[in-house]
């Protein structure tokens, strides 16, 4: 897989060829194809014409009151999981190939907490950046610490 920096930018970028697509730059919000935090659609790159999985993450500002208001649609953020000994693993499915982490996790929310660590399968993987050293699937960020070397 590339090493282009593809999680969490302004705009969307091909991890097959690293070209940014700001045909966005000038559409406002509300007509864009992904107007909801966390929607993901699937994107045709402009210059390589390659499909990737591309998923909308909004900025978040605060404003708070002295008597709380109504909560409303509350949706929870991605945990952020720490994943070591671990290694990517292609799958291939029915339509398409796919990769995977596989590694040890000593707290999950959805897993649990495990002394010694639990070894789980990630669902596929929408994206890594061995820079930043973190990898996203749909329901969590995990925060990649050793790999493993065998």
């Amino acid at each position: 897989m590339p090493d282009f920096d593809t999680i969490m930018t302004e705009y969307p970028i091909c991890p097959h060829c690293g070209t940014q697509d700001d045909m966005l730059v000038d559409v406002p919000l509300k007509e864009r194809d992904l107007t909801e935090d966390g929607e993901n659609d699937i994107y045709a790159c402009p210059a390589c014409g390659k499909s990737y999985l591309c998923t909308l993450h909004l900025q978040h500002a605060y404003s708070a009151q002295a008597e709380p208001l109504e909560r409303k649609n509350v949706k929870p953020e991605k945990p952020r999981v720490q994943i070591s000994d671990w290694y990517i693993q292609n799958q291939s499915g029915d339509k398409e190939n796919w990769q995977q982490l596989v590694g040890r996790v000593f707290d999950h929310p959805t897993v649990g907490s495990y002394e010694g660590g639990k070894v789980v399968r990630t669902p596929m993987l929408l994206g890594i950046d061995f820079k930043a050293k973190i990898a996203e699937t749909h329901n969590t960020y995990y925060i990649l610490g050793e790999p493993d070397v065998r």
